[in-house]
Order: structure tokens, then sequence, then C-alpha cells
């Protein structure tokens, strides 16, 4: 979901999943490089997504769904300013 916030002047896009979620001890640890729960995983994707939204003047965060997963939200400015 994408939507505006004319309060803050920005964007918010919202991605949510019905899977497991992710556990709170967990939350903020997943943004940083190398770390992975996963197998196989370089632990990287969201380190750089967070560096791609951080060049850009925005923030990314990892909530708890309701009624179960998880939803990351990316906040943007709209006029590119920090």
């Amino acid at each position: 979901e994408v939507k505006e916030d004319r309060r803050r002047n920005s964007v918010l896009i919202e991605v949510s999943d019905r899977g497991p979620g992710v556990p709170e001890e967990f939350r903020e640890k997943i943004f940083d490089p190398l770390y992975s729960t996963k197998k196989g995983s370089t632990g990287m994707g969201l380190a750089i997504s967070k560096g791609i939204v951080a060049d850009h003047g925005g923030e990314i965060r990892c909530e708890p769904r309701k009624g179960g997963g998880s939803r990351f939200v990316v906040r943007l400015p709209i006029d590119g300013n920090k």
C-alpha cells in the first residue's frame, strides 16, 4: 500500500505478509549487515534496502502485523530533503 503523509511531507510504502512474523528481539537486528536467521542467506538484503532508503532521506522499520506476520514501512520525503 502507498499513502501520502501530508503532515510529514512524505510517502509511506507498506508491505505486509502473513508469515510467522519477526520476533521482537530481532526487529532491529534484521537491518544489520550479515545478520540472518536463515540458513544460506547472506544477510545483506535488508541492510542494503535500509541504506538505499537512508540515502534518499527516508527510514524503514519492521513491525508486527495484526493477525500475524510482519509489516515493513518505508517513509520517504516527497521533496527529497532529509
